[in-house]
């Protein structure tokens, strides 16, 4: 998946409630017009979502649970 190199870091850091202020004004605007990094962060939920759920279900570790989500995703 192609997204916009430049917003990269700043979508991750939206997904975890870690940008405020002007970057996420500017973030949100570019959200509005480009649909692989809307793809991107909605991608990023699912995998999230996906590894909470699981995690209660599994021996694994939250890292190494969301490793495996990751992998799944990548070939998805």
């Amino acid at each position: 998946m192609y997204l916009c190199r430049r917003f990269e870091a700043d979508l991750i850091l939206y997904h975890y409630n870690l940008i405020g202020g002007r970057k996420a004004w500017v973030l949100l605007g570019h959200l509005s017009r480009c649909n692989r990094c809307k793809h991107y962060l909605k991608r990023l939920e699912r995998l999230s979502r996906m590894a909470r759920e699981d995690q209660a279900h599994s021996g694994l570790s939250g890292k190494e649970n969301i490793l495996s989500h990751a992998e799944k995703m990548i070939h998805y």
